[in-house]
Parts: C-alpha cells; structure tokens; sequence
C-alpha cells in the first residue's frame, strides 16, 4: 500500500511540471554597429586582365585582409606551370610569385586561386580567382606605308613608313637619333634620311624622286629588337611600284577653239620628264603633215613654239607618244599614247553692228558699236575706219571689250 500510495502522489508532480514551460535562455547579442562578416576577395591584380607582364616581372595579388599564407600558396595554380617563390608583403595582404627564370616571351598564362585560400578569419574566399595574362611578345611590324602591292605611288613626294607593335627606340632627344638602329633597306637602293618620329614609327623620306614607273623593295632585317628584347624574329618584305610619265593637263585644252596661230603649246605631266625621250614623243599635224617647232621642256612642263605662224580657221592635232621617261630614271615610260586637237582662230570678221545698217531714227547721241567673230588688236580697228560724213580721230573715245569681241566708238 506504501508503494501504491507514493506512485499516486508522484504523477500529479510530473504532470505539473510537464505542463509549465521551461525558461528561454537568450543567445548573447552582436556588439552594436559591427557588420556580418564577409568572405575576402582579391582588390587587384598585377598584370591587370590582358596586359603584358616583362619577363623580369612578378605577379602580384592584392587582398581586402590579411590571408592565411599557408592556404593561399596551397590553392595558387598556374597553368602552364611555373616554378618560382612566395613573397608576402603588408602583413600578408599582398602576395607576389616571382618565377625562378623569366617568363617565355609571347606566352599565354592562366592563374587561378581556388576557395581553399582562407583569410586569417578562416573565411574562405568569396568566389575563385582567375588571371589570363601573356607576357611581352616578338617585335612585328604592325603596318608600312606604302602598303605592299601598291600601284602608282608617287614618286616625288614620297615618306616610307613602318610602324612596330611595340617601342624599338627609348623617347630622347632629336640629336640622340643619330645612335638609333636604321631599320629600313630599299632595293635598288635609294639616298634619304630616315626618323623616328616616336619610339615606334619610323619614316624614311628619299632625298630626291624615286624613278618612275619602277618596281621596289623594301625590308626590315630580322635581328631588329625592341626596348624589352623582343627580336624581330625573320625579314619583313614588301614592295611597291611608282607611277609611269602620264599627262595630266594642257594648254589648248582638247577640243580648244579660237586658238592663236602663234600659240605656246604646252604639256603638263605628273612628275619632271626626261627631256630626250620627251622630245622624241612630241608631233603636231596639220592634216597628217609634221609642223617643226622649237621644244624645251622645264620639270614637268613641255613648252612647244611652231616656227612659223599656223593657218587660220584649221584644225591641228598634237600626239605625245608613249615611252617618256622621268627625269629621275625608270624601266617603265608613259604606257599609252596622249592625243588632243585644237582649232585656231578664223580671219576676224564683222559679225554685226548697234545700230544696224540701214537703221533710222537712231538716238543722236548714240555710241557706235562693232561686234567682231574674234579676239582683235583693237589698236589696228580704228585706223581702218572711215565714217561719212567725216569724223575724225580727235573726236571719238574708243572701247574695245575682249569679253563679246566687241569695239565701241
């Protein structure tokens, strides 16, 4: 009965006891105005994404916080690999690789640092780090002027240029050029002066027209290098050729009326002409019939006189045949034939009058106007005038006017 007794009186306190709740110990509070803490990243990167890195360079890697150096080394990968050492600067904030030999030059290369790298927090890095870079690469010339193939450069004002892709020449002074590599041969051969007009253009200018109508070619050695040691790895060869003997204007113009018959014939070319081979080429006709002349020719001009005055009111025909070679030389002379035809003024005429023959009730006070089919001397007008009744010469001013041929009393 004792047991049963103490069993009744114990399961009221049980259920007591289930029935309250027991007491909520609060979790200690954040001190005030502290943030969550956040995984470290990497700040920047040197070489930055796409940028060259010397040979003699190191990578450098900069952190928002002091890293766990062990688990940094352990999660750097380079690939392809490099061997090299750690250093840690900033109280192991900032870390550099520093390989064991140069770098390949114009090697591509990718780091990665996995999530294994831990701050000295022990957070892990907030996300995997990756870093494609190359290193400094081979001189190449990036471009050159004239570009090759190019047809019908012009011969007389010509610079040659070549750009590099990277500096050849270290920024100095104009009188320091003197000690810089000359990297530019022209065959056949050409006297000029060349000029770095930056650390990595050159411009050659020829010191007098290249010949016309030639073939040339140029080349840069290889063994060229550039400030950090790339080398120009073979020669860089291109050509180009220069522009033939061409007319390009003349005086009378094709198809010219009202030429004189004391005319100063005259061919323009595009560049100075061989005098010999230009004189040669010249004729003027008149119905097939050869006209002799006096010819000259200064630069790029051809100056023609005929001996003796042409006919009036005729159709002549100038013929400049091929072959005129440039003054400075050349394999090739002017490629086609250049023709044109003139008309030479008629015998001068009266064309009509103000007033008219025969005209009544002019104005008294009129002037007296003749229109002519040519240009005249407008000296030998009036002594060839006669009006009746008389007027003299005391008596009347004259005009003439060259624009309509016409001359006035």
């Amino acid at each position: 009965m004792r047991i049963r007794t103490a069993t009744f009186l114990l399961l009221p306190v049980l259920l007591v006891s289930w029935l309250i709740p027991s007491p909520i110990v609060p979790a200690p509070a954040l001190p005030q105005g502290l943030p969550d803490p956040m995984p470290p990243r990497v700040l920047q990167s040197i070489p930055a994404p796409g940028e060259e890195l010397p040979l003699d360079a190191a990578i450098e890697i900069v952190f928002d916080r002091p890293m766990d150096m062990a688990s940094v080394e352990s999660a750097f990968q380079l690939a392809p690999h490099v061997a090299g050492r750690f250093e840690w600067a900033d109280d192991a904030q900032t870390l550099r690789f520093r390989p064991a030999a140069p770098w390949e030059r114009g090697q591509s290369y990718e780091l990665r640092i996995s999530q294994e790298a831990r701050a000295q927090d022990q957070l892990p890095l907030r996300e995997p780090f990756r870093l494609r870079f190359a290193t400094v690469g081979f001189l190449e010339v990036a471009q050159v002027i004239p570009a090759d193939g190019t047809q019908d450069v012009d011969p007389t004002d010509l610079a040659i240029t070549v750009m590099f892709n990277r500096p050849v020449v270290p920024l100095a002074a104009l009188a320091e050029q003197a000690n810089f590599p000359q990297p530019l041969q022209l065959q056949p051969p050409v006297a000029g002066t060349g000029e770095w007009v930056n650390t990595s253009v050159y411009v050659f200018r020829p010191s007098e027209p290249l010949a016309g109508g030639s073939t040339y070619t140029a080349i840069v050695p290889r063994g060229l290098t550039d400030t950090t040691g790339g080398l120009l790895a073979a020669d860089y060869i291109w050509s180009f050729d220069t522009a033939s003997p061409m007319v390009v204007t003349t005086q009378p113009s094709d198809g010219a009326e009202m030429v004189s018959v004391r005319p100063e014939i005259q061919v323009q070319f595009n560049m100075a002409v061989d005098p010999a081979s230009a004189r040669e080429a010249f004729h003027l006709r008149r119905d097939g019939e050869e006209v002799a002349g006096t010819l000259h020719v200064v630069g790029n001009t051809l100056h023609f006189t005929p001996t003796q005055q042409l006919e009036f009111d005729a159709v002549y025909q100038v013929e400049i045949a091929r072959g005129v070679r440039a003054a400075a030389g050349g394999p090739r002379g002017m490629p086609q034939d250049y023709t044109f035809t003139f008309r030479t003024v008629p015998l001068p005429k009266v064309i009509g009058t103000e007033p008219q023959d025969g005209e009544r009730a002019a104005h008294p006070y009129t002037s007296f106007t003749i229109r002519f089919n040519v240009p005249i001397d407008p000296a030998t007008v009036l002594p060839h005038l006669t009006f009746s009744p008389n007027i003299t010469a005391s008596q009347v001013i004259t005009y003439y006017s060259a624009w309509d041929h016409t001359f006035t009393v």
